[in-house]
């Protein structure tokens, strides 16, 4: 597989060039799943929403919802070129990359014939060490992680989240905290604490004592058997990506999600 790479400080600033190419598309609300929409009034920078200060400053398109609250994108063709800064930088081996996100894309079964039994869970990313070791992002890879959330779709960052941040009148930063489930297993429909077999727990995290008014309930696996090595799965969470790594394909649970979702 062939992997395109750029500097992994590029990637905010192509995040907003491809957010606004397709900021055009129309979202609805769907009787489907999903784990993604419009921000509810609760959903402050305070907790973590909108830009997440735990998770690299991370810009996201929507906040969590709860099911069969969420959206999508509701149109059957998208649309996408190349503006010359775009061109001037990556050249033609950045447009095949994009171009083989697409297909990735589009080679997707339908949602009802999708059967989740053929997507691997784990080991979905693979590592070019020596673009890890020049801190280089795979342009294919990034490009499918975006385009899911473009789609309505969010990760595992969003297993456990922040409902309330409440100050606790007896002493300087220290809160009662409302902690939420927001993941739903791609089978039944239940909340869940488990994405592609990971199974989370959650640590509370709040920047108070050093002068950040920002808490998060920060995901964390269960199994401690090699917590060194832990990472996350799901093409949809940005998070999974790591330099100098290229996804293999979606996993069970992102196509689980968009078949919930179309």
């Amino acid at each position: 597989m062939k992997a395109y790479y750029f500097q992994d400080s590029m990637h905010r600033i192509l995040k907003y060039v491809i957010c606004a190419a397709l900021g055009l598309a129309v979202v609805q609300q769907v009787s489907g799943f999903t784990v993604s929409g419009p921000y509810e009034t609760w959903q402050v920078q305070a907790l973590d929403y909108q830009i997440r200060y735990w998770y690299g400053n991370e810009t996201e398109l929507g906040g969590p919802k709860n099911f069969d609250e969420g959206s999508r994108l509701n149109v059957p063709i998208l649309t996408y070129a190349f503006d010359s800064t775009f061109l001037d930088f990556f050249g033609s081996d950045g447009v095949a990359a994009v171009d083989a996100a697409m297909s990735e894309l589009n080679g997707l079964p339908s949602a009802s014939d999708a059967r989740l039994s053929k997507y691997i869970t784990q080991d979905n990313q693979d590592i070019n060490y020596t673009a890890q070791a020049m801190g280089l992002v795979d342009l294919k890879s990034y490009v499918m992680s975006l385009m899911l959330e473009h789609m309505g779709l969010s990760g595992e960052t969003h297993v456990w989240d922040l409902r309330v941040a409440a100050p606790v009148p007896v002493g300087n930063c220290q809160f009662d905290y409302v902690v939420i489930n927001r993941n739903y297993d791609p089978v039944t429909y239940d909340p869940t604490p488990y994405v592609n077999g990971v199974q989370y727990s959650y640590a509370i995290l709040n920047g108070c004592t050093v002068g950040v008014d920002v808490a998060d309930a920060i995901e964390t696996s269960v199994d401690q058997a090699n917590p060194a090595n832990f990472t996350f799965t799901a093409v949809a969470t940005p998070q999974t990506l790591q330099s100098g790594g290229y996804f293999l394909g979606l996993t069970r649970d992102d196509v689980g999600g968009l078949a919930y979702l179309y």
